[in-house]
């Protein structure tokens, strides 16, 4: 009986949580979101891009929900036109989480900053004093999230007090709309996965000021980035360069539907050890799309050799 009137109280809660509209600054629409596409008195749902819509200040006349629907094919329907100032959709972050060690989630499971916070909510390490982080290299000890194989991270927003932010440590993880306010040295780490069919998703969301790289991937297998957006950052992603342990061979990404501004170069692959990097719908206003190196397993800086895709929305890097 006891268990039976548990169940029934969070099916409660649950539908509670589904029929309300959503809060200040949270997701009203997107591509697989199930939730509320209402916002509260005073917001409106704002476009962000084909897997998110925010709940901004704004009438709600002058800006209608724009509902996202998912389709069959495996490719995302490119929006009208690309934003040119990133940072007016971030969300801004009402609660704040300082941590002592990493939140570990575990393989196959969900962590949803709104759901766990029903705000959204900044998490970090409160580090402090580390400049522009150039010269500064973390460990797993120092991540705000250590994903398993399988786990998904949602919702959340980084804050500019941590070294490291993300590692995925399995055989692939999802990380869906998910702010960096501020990347030290990496957004986002692929860790550990030998496993040449590991897959690796970076959905909606965006990044600032990340003074190397965005996505660092050092294990096995292939990256999906969609529909995120990134300013003032030095590479959105970087297949291992140097990797002097574990897996270094033939790495791909797909980079789909994304908008940089002030990003030294969307991708760079190491053309050696036969890396992909495939863009579809991109917009780098003006930056460079693609380098090329001769990657190495010994540790020392590999050599850059060429730069393809210069101005191109569309192009395979290899």
């Amino acid at each position: 009986m006891k268990l039976i009137n548990i169940i029934g109280m969070m099916s409660c809660i649950t539908l509670a949580y589904s029929a309300d509209c959503s809060n200040a600054y949270g997701q009203c629409g997107g591509a697989n979101f199930n939730g509320s596409t209402c916002c509260p008195s005073g917001f409106t749902c704002q476009y962000v891009n084909n897997w998110y819509s925010q709940c901004v200040p704004g009438s709600s006349t002058s800006n209608p929900i724009i509902k996202t629907t998912t389709t069959k094919t495996t490719k995302i329907q490119a929006p009208t036109s690309f934003s040119t100032s990133n940072q007016t959709f971030f969300p801004t972050a009402q609660k704040k989480v300082v941590l002592n060690s990493p939140i570990l989630v575990k393989a196959g499971q969900v962590y949803d900053g709104l759901v766990v916070n029903g705000v959204w909510t900044s998490y970090g390490r409160g580090v402090t004093g580390q400049g522009d982080c150039k010269n500064v290299e973390g460990g797993s000890q120092d991540a705000v999230f250590r994903l398993e194989s399988g786990a998904t991270l949602k919702n959340v927003i980084l804050g500019a007090d941590s070294i490291e932010h993300v590692h995925c440590i399995g055989d692939g993880c999802t990380v869906e709309n998910v702010w960096w306010d501020d990347v030290c040295e990496d957004a986002l780490s692929l860790l550990g996965s030998k496993n040449t069919n590991a897959k690796f998703y970076l959905i909606g969301g965006g990044a600032k000021d990340g003074s190397d790289k965005i996505v660092q991937h050092n294990s096995a297998g292939s990256v999906y980035i969609k529909g995120f957006t990134v300013s003032n950052s030095g590479k959105l992603y970087r297949s291992c360069g140097n990797c002097k342990n574990g897996y270094q061979g033939q790495r791909h990404v797909y980079i789909e539907n994304v908008n940089a501004n002030s990003v030294g170069v969307l991708a760079g692959i190491n053309t050696n050890y036969g890396d992909t990097a495939t863009f579809t719908n991109v917009n780098a206003n003006g930056g460079n799309v693609c380098y090329t190196y001769t990657g190495n397993n010994n540790g020392k800086e590999p050599s850059k050799t060429g730069s393809q895709c210069k101005g191109q929305s569309n192009c395979t890097c290899k």
